[in-house]
């Protein structure tokens, strides 16, 4: 979900309300079935390089970095 939203410039607000007791009922809220693979991949495909401000030879910079680093190989 992090990835997901990592693309927008989120502001949030507390806004008070009455008390509402929802727990209970979310934690028996089943959920469908989730394909795996599937959401997997989904996760795989994000390219972070639509949501960051970087130039193309910085990206070419970090690739060839990246690549060399032992840590991340």
């Amino acid at each position: 979900m992090l990835l997901r939203l990592q693309k927008y410039s989120l502001r949030f607000f507390y806004k008070k309300g009455k008390d509402i007791f929802l727990a209970d009922t979310l934690s028996r809220a089943f959920l469908p079935e989730v394909n795996a693979c599937e959401f997997r991949k989904e996760l795989e495909e994000v390219d972070h390089r639509a949501s960051l401000p970087v130039s193309g030879d910085r990206w070419q910079k970090i690739k060839h970095v990246s690549a060399n680093d032992p840590v991340l190989q």
